[in-house]
């Protein structure tokens, strides 16, 4: 009798450990700049922890099973802290761009519910990661200001050129009046969601951005 029930045990705690797994979140990182020397990260949550894997700055990393719902970004190998994720309670599905932290901090992130419907392809994420400077612009006849440390979801609207592309104007906020720092075409694409940081060019002494483009499959008609 002791044999079977022992299987029997062993059996249970397999098949709740893999509906805990199934429940865990997956996630995809992007960062802003990556310290000097960082190879891959891992992410830690008490006693479990994900595989290594790289974090780039031009695209959204391969999906990852988050450990839990809060958990920390370590370098691999090492005790060193990057990051504190915290997912919201629900969602299984998130975007986490890490942005430039503080002394405290290499990284500071934010977390964007990937399978939101507020966050359409189509759409474009600004976040403005400067320090001090306000953001603002227009894409098509879009506009948004956004103060530092803000981030937000821009649709497009009012495509030109036969509906082809949007004018876009990126600009910042300075004490003497708005001041342009970009000026360019973005295809319409509703296959594509993008994410744009703004931040501190600490060269450059102004502040600059950059685009990461995810690709949105889309799904087939019924039938």
């Amino acid at each position: 009798m002791l044999r079977p029930l022992l299987l029997l045990i062993a059996c249970c705690v397999s098949v709740v450990a893999q509906d805990k797994a199934a429940e865990n979140p997956l996630v995809r990182f992007a960062a802003q700049r990556l310290p000097t020397g960082l190879d891959e990260v891992v992410m830690v949550a008490g006693e479990s922890q994900s595989g290594a894997f790289a974090l780039p700055m031009n695209h959204l990393s391969i999906g990852q099973k988050a450990p839990a719902r809060q958990f920390v970004v370590l370098a691999e190998g090492s005790k060193t802290k990057l990051a504190t994720v915290v997912l919201p309670a629900t969602g299984m599905d998130f975007v986490v761009l890490l942005v430039v932290g503080d002394a405290t901090s290499p990284f500071k992130p934010v977390v964007i519910p990937a399978k939101d419907g507020s966050f359409k392809p189509g759409d474009v994420y600004m976040f403005n990661a400067a320090k001090e400077k306000t953001v603002l612009g227009k894409v098509g006849t879009t506009q948004f200001v956004l103060a530092p440390a803000k981030g937000q979801v821009v649709r497009p609207a009012g495509a030109e050129g036969e509906g082809r592309f949007y004018n876009v104007l990126l600009g910042v906020r300075e004490q003497s009046g708005n001041k342009v720092i970009s000026t360019s075409r973005w295809p319409v694409d509703d296959r594509i969601r993008s994410y744009v940081f703004f931040f501190d060019d600490p060269k450059r002494k102004s502040v600059d951005f950059r685009a990461i483009d995810e690709f949105v499959p889309v799904a087939n008609p019924a039938g």
